[in-house]
This record gives structure tokens, sequence and C-alpha cells, in this order.
């Protein structure tokens, strides 16, 4: 593992603006996740606290809140006194926190289409059509992202907060392998999956 100095910069994590009505921390936190999940921040490297501060660009306190929930996440490991580690993967953690995804999905995605509004459910096909054009044309940050959007509608829409409270964590953790899967063997896998997305979302969308 590599130990970055505080004066060290970062040039390609950029900051990006905060949502409307989110406060500081949960920016922080958000883009920090993103930036891990992306291997923007790889795995295994060790930054101080001022660092992730200014990737972020925020004070110590966000900063720290953000680091604190992405460590209940096991995205990042706190060591006092030499810094912030992100979590290498493992495999065999990764296929553990896969095989529960899973079962809290499958109770997700069946709530979701129980209880989707009609509304819901032409989200669900926007969802689905936009998963279609990726398919066609892989962009491995956009469709993570809107892997990441989908998974939270699904979850908001099941109206479980516990199987969502567990489920979101365990999808983070197992986004980062499939980063990693587009980098070493190319975008095939990533095709396959927003063909699959996207049938999942017509599935939900025509349940009544």
């Amino acid at each position: 593992m590599q130990f970055m100095t505080d004066t060290s910069t970062n040039k390609d994590l950029e900051l990006e603006p905060r949502h409307a009505g989110e406060s500081q921390s949960d920016h922080a936190y958000r883009m920090l996740e993103e930036k891990i999940v992306s291997c923007q921040l790889e795995p295994g490297e060790l930054y101080t606290e001022k660092q992730v501060a200014n990737v972020v660009g925020f004070g110590r306190t966000p900063t720290r809140e953000a680091i604190l929930k992405l460590s209940y996440g096991r995205l990042v490991q706190i060591a006092p006194r030499s810094g912030i580690t992100i979590t290498p993967v493992k495999y065999h953690d990764t296929v553990q926190a896969m095989q529960v995804r899973i079962l809290l999905e499958k109770l997700l995605v069946e709530l979701a289409a129980k209880r989707s509004s009609s509304f819901e459910k032409r989200r669900f096909t926007k969802f689905a059509n936009a998963m279609r054009q990726f398919a066609t044309e892989p962009d491995k940050a956009e469709v993570a992202k809107l892997d990441d959007d989908l998974n939270r509608f699904v979850a908001d829409t099941a109206g479980h907060e516990v199987a969502a409270r567990h489920s979101l964590p365990l999808h983070t953790l197992t986004r980062r392998i499939g980063y990693l899967d587009v980098l070493h063997r190319g975008p095939q896998n990533l095709i396959r999956s927003a063909e699959l997305h996207a049938e999942l979302c017509d599935a939900i969308a025509v349940e009544h």
C-alpha cells in the first residue's frame, strides 16, 4: 500500500456540485462512495483525513462523518494516527456480500413490483429504456450510476426499510467488482448486465 502525504494532489478526483437540500456530509459520502466504487480511490491505498477532505472540498466535520459512514459500510478502514485505508477487494468477502445481496434484492424487487404506483411503473419503463441504450453503447461509469439510481428507486418503491438499509451497502461493495471486471476483461459482462436490468425493469413495470 502506498502512503500519500498531505501535500500530494489528486487532479483526477474532480469535485462535483452538491444536490439541492443535501447536507455536506451526505454529499461528501456520495462523492467518496462513487470514487471508491469506480476505483479512482484505489483498493488498499492509504490517505490522511486532510487528503480526503481535499478530495470532497469540505471541512473536517462533514468529511469525518462521511468517513465514518463509509467505514460502517466496510468501504474504508480507519486506523487512528495512521489514516484511512480504502478496503482491499477480497474474493471471499465479495462472494458473501453477493449471496446476502441476492436474497435481499429478491425481496425488494418482489415488493416493488406489487406496491409500485402507475407513476413508479412508468419510471421503471424509463430505467429499462436507459439500460437498453447503454447495452448498445456501454459506458461503465454511466451504467454504474444508473444501476445505483435503480437500486435506490427499487428500495424506495418496495417500502421495506430494514431490507433496504442492509441491501444498499452490499450493492456498493459488489459494484466495485463490476468496475474491475470491465477494466480487465472488457465490456461484455457490462452489456449483459444492462440487458438483464432492462428485463427486470420491464417485469416490474407490468406487474399488477
